[in-house]
């Protein structure tokens, strides 16, 4: 988590004085800076998360697979479903 918030505010300075710079007058070098701060800034921002297993078994479409693993958060045994119609995936703790 701090790691995520470090690099959005250093995409976010990035923004910055590359917005500054084209403002002052130095296109080509404000340029390369906006594109690249724009980038690590969406990027940060639309980051696939992780997701975290649910309680509840997933419902109709989703079949059990053979993937077990340790959940690193809770400590506990899940199992990986899915749905092989729209290719979701669903993790379950029992």
């Amino acid at each position: 988590m701090m790691l995520r918030a470090f690099v959005l505010a250093f995409g976010v300075l990035l923004l910055l004085c590359g917005g500054l710079t084209l403002f002052i007058g130095h296109s080509p070098a404000g340029l390369g800076v906006l594109v690249f701060g724009a980038l690590i800034t969406t990027g940060t921002i639309f980051e696939r998360r992780y997701n975290t297993p649910s309680a509840t078994q997933p419902g109709p479409g989703f079949e059990p697979t053979n993937e077990t693993y340790i959940d690193p958060v809770t400590g506990a045994r899940t199992e990986t479903w899915f749905n092989p119609k729209t290719g979701e995936r669903r993790y379950f703790t029992r």
